[in-house]
């Protein structure tokens, strides 16, 4: 089971690696590959079990771009053949078509816009399958023109031309603005997502992260209308 960690240095905001210990806690036989600036990633040459970005700085995201263009041709190749992807914060606007109307990887349909003078900050509440979602989002960007939903909102925002979802979903392809860290606010994901993965797991404190997790669904379900910090 290998999971390549993308550009650990600058792609980790939020406390978002967590989400990569709490399932390399989960899985006994678990090798985490960390893939940095100006060398070859890990998952050109080699078979991966998941591709793993977090939360950046806006200023990482042309690096980034620049850094994976050449491999556009093999990330494509990667999602198409059900290879886990999962990009929390802003790391999953890097595969879209536009950031500001420059041109990202262009794997996915969705532009991307960026506004400086607007910070959104809110809590979030939303349906996937059957289980509830619970996150934080905290970023300056408006996502627009995406053709692949994946959460439902139920208490929050989604996206600025489809208010109503939130995040992207292609075949094993997970991308979203929550952070929290997602996986360690979401147990019910977390086990859906190591399912996706095909292994062995037991998740770490899980007694304590799924009472914690009750909590927080309650709380927002009770909320008459989510909470927004404006900046």
């Amino acid at each position: 089971m290998i999971i390549n960690v993308m550009y650990p240095s600058a792609a980790s905001l939020y406390g978002d690696s967590f989400n990569v210990e709490y399932l390399k806690n989960a899985i006994e036989d678990c090798k985490i590959v960390y893939s940095s600036f100006n060398e070859k990633p890990y998952f050109v040459d080699n078979n991966i079990d998941m591709f793993y970005m977090g939360s950046m700085m806006e200023r990482y995201q042309k690096k980034i771009i620049e850094e994976l263009m050449p491999y556009r041709e093999r990330i494509k190749e990667l999602i198409e053949n059900g290879v886990v992807f999962l990009c929390t914060g802003n790391s999953f606007e890097i595969f879209g078509k536009s950031i500001n109307d420059n041109e990202a990887l262009n794997i996915f349909d969705y532009d991307v816009t960026i506004d400086f003078s607007h910070h959104h900050n809110s809590c979030f509440l939303g349906q996937f399958l059957n289980m509830e979602i619970v996150g934080f989002k905290s970023c300056f960007s408006y996502t627009s023109n995406n053709k692949h939903n994946f959460i439902k909102v139920k208490k929050g925002y989604g996206f600025k031309d489809n208010k109503n979802n939130e995040g992207v979903m292609y075949k094993n392809f997970f991308g979203t603005y929550l952070i929290g860290p997602l996986l360690v606010l979401n147990p019910h994901f977390s086990e859906y997502l190591l399912k996706k993965l095909k292994v062995e797991y037991q998740l770490p404190f899980k007694k304590a992260i799924e009472e914690a997790y009750d909590i927080r669904v309650k709380e927002y379900n009770s909320y008459e209308k989510i909470i927004e910090f404006k900046h």
